[in-house]
């Protein structure tokens, strides 16, 4: 794999999360009020610009080029890897927020193991395009962009579920993690 391929693979991928990116509305659906959010509607935007526009700007253009890191096929194969899990996460997270979250059921699906689901398939999502794309511009754009969507949603969706769910969501919160499972030590006796 040499670095056009691997930006193509993301472009790729990229193109089949924007494809199932019409899903992130029928998760807001289901965890919000409803009201049209002018804020989650700029992120999204932006998650748009730098996931899937700046990876497609760097594969056809030179405009990003100052930015090239060396490349390593070790790393672009890794980041294949880490964009497909991504997806997987992001289309179970998609069909068990349907699923669960609309039957009052926090516990089911991958939402037994993680709270936040949809964010740590962005996170990954960046995670795989500074692996694929070995550009430093791009990389800071996408990691920026999911630091922004967690820190200003997260606390949101937060507060909703616990006034939805009020205790159980206090105790789901202290048994998951919130983008990863949560590693439980202690040894019954």
């Amino acid at each position: 794999m040499n670095d056009k391929s691997a930006e193509l693979a993301l472009v790729l991928l990229g193109s089949l999360g924007l494809m199932l990116t019409r899903g992130i509305r029928s998760y807001y659906r289901a965890v919000q009020t409803g009201q049209r959010d002018i804020e989650m509607q700029i992120l999204f935007a932006l998650a748009v610009i730098t996931l899937v526009i700046l990876p497609i700007i760097d594969l056809f253009s030179q405009w990003l080029d100052f930015a090239d890191l060396p490349f390593s096929t070790a790393l672009a194969w890794l980041g294949v890897s880490v964009g497909v899990i991504a997806i997987v996460i992001f289309c179970c997270a998609l069909r068990d927020s349907v699923r669960y979250r609309d039957n009052n059921d926090l516990e089911g699906g991958v939402f037994r193991f993680i709270r936040h689901p949809l964010y740590t398939a962005l996170l990954l999502w960046a995670i795989a395009q500074f692996l694929l794309l070995q550009n430093w511009l791009a990389d800071a754009a996408a990691l920026i962009t999911f630091a922004g969507m967690y820190t200003l949603r997260v606390p949101r969706d937060e507060q909703y579920l616990l006034e939805r769910f009020g205790a159980r969501y206090l105790d789901y919160m202290e048994q998951t993690g919130a983008l990863w499972p949560r590693l439980n030590l202690s040894r019954d006796r």
